[in-house]
Order: C-alpha cells, then sequence, then structure tokens
C-alpha cells in the first residue's frame, strides 16, 4: 500500500501560503517543493514523512514515536479477545512508516537536506524537529490537510499510551 497520488501531488493547492510568514521563507521551501516535483520513490518518501513530521507539530517529535510504528501492539479485540493491531490495519495510509531501516534511511537524508534537525540524547530522548516556519508552510500548503491530520492521530494513538493489562511493560 502506498500513498494515494492525490496526497502527493504538488500542483494540487487548497489553501494558499499566509502571506503574513511568505516574506521570510526558511531554505527548506525551495528544497521541499523540488522534492514534490522529484517522482523516485526516495523524493516521495522524504515529502511524505516531512508532511507527517509537521501534522504532528514540528517539534521535539520522539524517535521512538517512529520506530513503534512499524511493531504491532496487543489491544482490546471487539469480540473481547487480546489482539495484534498495526498501524496499517487502524487505515494508516504511510506505508514507509510499516519498513523501520526505510524510515531511517528517510530521516537521514531529510537531516542530510536540512529538512529536519535530530536532537541527540538517549533513545527516549532523542527526537526531531521541523523549522516553525517550514512547518507553517508545508501544513498550509498540503492538499487534503484533514487525512493528514487524521493520519497523525491516528499514530499517535497507536504509539501511545499501550495498554498496560494487554501488553505489560
Amino acid at each position: 500500500m502506498s500513498v494515494p497520488p492525490d496526497r502527493l501531488d504538488a500542483s494540487i493547492t487548497i489553501r494558499p501560503y499566509s502571506s503574513a510568514v511568505s516574506q521570510d521563507l526558511p531554505d527548506g521551501v525551495p528544497k521541499y517543493k523540488a522534492l514534490l516535483q522529484e517522482e523516485d520513490i526516495r523524493s516521495n518518501n522524504m515529502a511524505t514523512l516531512l508532511r507527517i513530521l509537521c501534522f504532528l507539530g514540528g517539534a521535539d517529535i520522539p524517535e521512538i514515536m517512529l520506530s513503534r510504528a512499524s511493531s504491532p501492539h496487543k489491544s482490546w479485540g471487539v469480540t473481547g479477545e487480546i489482539e495484534e493491531v498495526t498501524l496499517f490495519g487502524a487505515g494508516f495510509y504511510i506505508d514507509l512508516l510499516a519498513d523501520a531501516a526505510e524510515t531511517n534511511n528517510t530521516i537521514h537524508s531529510l537531516a542530510s537536506h536540512a529538512l529536519i534537525t535530530k536532537t541527540e540524547g538517549s533513545f527516549q530522548k532523542r527526537g526531531f524537529s521541523v523549522d516553525k516556519k517550514l512547518q507553517l508552510y508545508v501544513v498550509q500548503s498540503t492538499p487534503n490537510p484533514d487525512e493528514w491530520k487524521r493520519d497523525a492521530l491516528i499514530l499517535v494513538c497507536h504509539t501511545f499510551p499501550r495498554d498496560r493489562d494487554s501488553e505489560p511493560l
């Protein structure tokens, strides 16, 4: 499963970019626009992950959130039994996060293009941030923003918290 084409199409703009911040665009905006014009999977993955990070708030997104996305967790099913639930079984469309190695490669690419900054520290304290103006640009120029908000919420709900009865630490 891959991201539907209408969610990556650079030619679609639902909301114009706010003129209040258009005077001083960060360096990342032209790089982001270039990613949207490319048709290779690496550029699509970078644009997709950058959008998800922006819709997650853009600041101090914990690395553990992205690493947990690829693993199933146990949850109570509709029959009252404990079952494994994957992020993609919950209606999440972005299959990039199913592959931890590809996610890590994409994070490295975003950082090397200065589209995100990495916060160093212990595993649970490492994270990612997006320049606030770049985040605002990405969010405002993204087609179908409600779908991206929904995906960001599904990712958060899948990642945190886990049920201590069905999945003890």
